[in-house]
């Protein structure tokens, strides 16, 4: 890849996403690209945004307990293989 994104976020989120992304056996550049991948894919967001932050939290909170139950991998290399078999 050959180019570089930089932008403002809140550190305690980012901390917190870090943890997640870790968890899951990827790192913030991986998940950031993988985020990316799907804008491009669905040609928009790939959520529905929404005014309600309490319904966007609850429904965050849900998705991070279920991905920190799926496979998790070594490292970004195992999990692109596992993905684009």
């Amino acid at each position: 890849m050959d180019t570089q994104v930089n932008f403002r976020t809140n550190k305690r989120i980012l901390a917190r996403a870090d943890k997640v992304f870790e968890s899951m056996g990827m790192d913030r550049s991986t998940a950031l690209n993988m985020f990316l991948t799907r804008v491009e894919a669905e040609e928009g967001l790939p959520f529905r945004p929404s005014a309600n932050i309490k319904a966007i939290r609850e429904k965050w909170d849900r998705e991070v307990v279920l991905a920190k139950k799926t496979k998790g991998y070594k490292n970004t290399k195992v999990m692109m293989r596992a993905i684009l078999r």
